[in-house]
């Protein structure tokens, strides 16, 4: 067996600020498949490995097969291109 060099498959996923407004959270949850809910100025998200808490600003990305995930605005930007 080697040591190699790989590149991650690149994806396009969807993603959805949480903003915390009404609107915000219903959209939310109707994308998720109710897989995310808020509790205050936190939403908790039920991720494949463990259920998560993020707060407002964050984005909760889907993948391929409908997981879903948070992601701190901070690395969102960093790490993500919102494609128009």
């Amino acid at each position: 067996m080697s040591i190699r060099k790989v590149f991650k498959k690149v994806l396009e996923v969807e993603a959805v600020q949480f903003t915390g407004t009404p609107e915000n959270i219903e959209l939310l949850k109707e994308w998720s498949n109710g897989q995310v809910w808020p509790e205050g100025d936190i939403l908790k998200v039920k991720c494949l490995e463990a259920l998560a808490e993020t707060p407002k600003g964050s984005y909760v990305v889907k993948g391929i097969k409908g997981e879903v995930w948070p992601v701190r605005e901070d690395i969102f930007n960093e790490t993500y291109e919102i494609l128009e």
